[in-house]
């Protein structure tokens, strides 16, 4: 007997012909259901609706460049995260910036490390991923930094940089959007807040680990800090945070951040070395 009722199935092979770019629907926990009967189903009739079914389904996820195996962006083992009260994971390593720092001569350290660790974020797709209130996950193609500016007074505003931009347009754009929020003075954020990575630094401390405010369970916007840098025995280091929403990233994930921020910083320290 099927678990899906015939309205259901039929909801979602509309789903599978009208999805929106990048978003995907379906609950996995579902998909696994429609695929069960699929293998089980006796009769030619069922098995021809299920062999449209996942016939369609297929086209389409190869259409928006999706893999199969990430229905939903989350796996089977993932969903029982959405159920927790905290379903977050946090790290906190150590960064080598050595050559970074001491070839960046003058150029604006914030907005420099910023953009290597844009570059970074984006590289990770489980990164990208946000969950919408509906409970779907959508993909996005280029996450901006939402950052913090802090005004004369200590207070703080909201900051961002779109587009996947050149280095030197980055920074100009950075400065300039700073200048603008930090005369506007009002704590907002413009444009798709769910797309958003939330950055923040404490340059006043070289901590070992940094917690952060969700708002929900389902709260699916990474948070990427760093704080104070130290040099020991020649060696420049700051640490780096990163916290995401357990249900689409794993330690993997986590590590790959890390592994291409190290090569953001290296390649960023080169390109400078090479115009000297």
């Amino acid at each position: 007997q099927s678990i899906l009722s015939a309205d259901r199935r039929f909801q979602l092979l509309q789903r599978f012909l009208h999805r929106r770019p990048r978003a995907c629907d379906i609950d996995p926990l579902e998909a696994l259901a429609v695929r069960s009967e699929h293998r089980a189903a006796v009769q030619p009739q069922m098995c021809l609706v299920h062999d449209q079914m996942f016939q369609l389904f297929f086209i389409q996820m190869k259409r928006l460049k999706i893999q199969p195996q990430k229905v939903g962006s989350l796996r089977l083992d993932q969903t029982d995260f959405r159920q927790m009260l905290f379903p977050f994971a946090g790290v906190t390593a150590e960064v080598d910036i050595t050559d970074f720092a001491a070839r960046r001569q003058g150029r604006p350290f914030f907005l420099s490390f910023l953009y290597a660790v844009v570059r970074a974020a984006n590289a990770v797709p489980q990164l990208r991923r946000r969950i919408r209130e509906d409970g779907s996950v959508v993909e996005y193609d280029w996450c901006p930094p939402s950052y913090t500016a802090m005004k004369p007074d200590g207070v703080y505003v909201y900051c961002t940089v779109e587009g996947d931009l050149p280095y030197e347009a980055f920074v100009a754009l950075g400065q300039r959007r700073q200048r603008e929020v930090l005369e506007r003075g009002t704590l907002t954020e413009d444009g798709d807040v769910l797309s958003f990575f939330f950055v923040s630094a404490l340059p006043w401390l070289h901590y070992s680990q940094l917690e952060h405010p969700a708002v929900s369970a389902d709260d699916s916007n990474p948070r990427i800090s760093w704080g104070k840098a130290i040099t020991n025995n020649g060696r420049t280091t700051l640490p780096v945070s990163l916290f995401v929403n357990h249900a689409l990233a794993d330690g993997l994930h986590i590590s790959q951040f890390f592994a291409g921020l190290e090569r953001e910083l290296q390649t960023l320290a080169d390109s400078w070395q090479a115009e000297e």
